[in-house]
């Protein structure tokens, strides 16, 4: 009989450290890393989940909930009904709560978050979109690959470990750069670090436009140093973002929380082949309108280093903290 016990009390403690493992290894996926990390036992399983969010939360908050249940009904195979309703923090406080809620929590500072999940339900707490989108990055993370994709993940498992999370940035500003003016990238690639923006918890990209000898938007009151850049390219009328390719890529980026800005390096032997002395206001005015945002004048050596030149997760861990 003793015996017995002691190859039960062994299967049980296996199991557990098997447990701890598994726990560790997906919380180790969070990019950055958060602040303060508890796991327990058991599992909280999103695949059919019921996603339910306050009232009381902006409309662009609830469009950033909709979209992240459509994506898991999508992937997982299986669908997650969204609503958005009232009395849900008394459902949480006194357990009847099921499925993944989203709680507006105003004590939360600025682009924090906390999440709860338990065998039963998912709780997201932030004060507002900032931080519940830092925390479906995280809860994305959580779950499968497949979950960025838009293909079949219906054998994937679509569970996280129960834990609290809680986490801050410490930085208000955390800011990718794409070197358009060294490498040009059209709207779709554009698109595509705007979400690896987002799901390593980055809200701005530098979007370098221009160089000594390349300018990469043409606009009306732009037109003859984009023109003198396509000259400089042999010619590739391509290499050139418009207005409407602009409003594209803005309205995209300012959707899923992410500032787009403009920095201009001096194009200085355009400006020698067109005889300015500077770049005019009515351009930078232009640029400005565009973007929404008044464009950084920078010198060529203050360019930071381009998206294909950093190792993301690392950057992304030490704008975080």
């Amino acid at each position: 009989m003793k015996r017995l016990l002691s190859i039960i009390l062994a299967l049980v403690l296996c199991s557990e450290a098997a447990f701890a493992d598994r726990s560790e290894d997906v919380i180790a996926r969070i990019v950055p890393q958060p602040k303060q990390v508890e796991t327990s036992k058991g599992n909280f399983n999103f695949r059919g989940a019921a996603f339910r969010c306050e009232q009381t939360l902006d409309a662009a908050s609830i469009d950033l909930l909709k979209r992240f249940s459509a994506r898991v009904s999508l992937v997982s195979g299986k669908s997650c009904p969204f609503s958005s309703t009232g009395g849900l923090s008394d459902a949480v406080s006194n357990g009847s709560a099921k499925g993944v809620i989203f709680l507006k929590d105003d004590n939360t500072p600025d682009g924090s978050y906390r999440i709860e999940a338990t065998t039963r339900m998912c709780v997201v707490r932030a004060a507002g979109f900032d931080g519940l989108k830092n925390a479906i990055s995280t809860l994305m993370q959580l779950l499968p690959e497949s979950v960025y994709t838009t293909g079949n993940g219906s054998a994937d498992k679509w569970t996280i470990p129960a834990c609290t999370i809680t986490d801050t940035p410490g930085s208000p500003q955390r800011a990718l750069t794409v070197d358009c003016a060294k490498a040009f990238r059209d709207i779709k690639e554009l698109k595509g670090v705007v979400d690896l923006a987002v799901r390593y918890k980055f809200n701005t990209i530098r979007m370098v436009l221009s160089s000594e000898d390349r300018w990469r938007f043409k606009g009306e009151k732009s037109s003859a140093f984009a023109q003198v850049s396509i000259f400089y390219d042999s010619g590739n009328e391509k290499s050139i973002y418009t207005p409407s390719d602009v409003s594209e890529l803005r309205k995209y980026a300012e959707r899923n929380g992410v500032m787009l800005i403009p920095e201009l390096v001096r194009p200085s032997k355009i400006l020698q082949y067109i005889e300015f002395s500077d770049i005019p206001d009515i351009s930078i005015e232009e640029i400005a309108q565009t973007f929404g945002y008044e464009p950084s004048l920078i010198p060529a050596e203050a360019v930071s280093e381009d998206i294909s030149d950093v190792d993301i997760k690392n950057l992304a861990e030490k704008v975080w903290k």
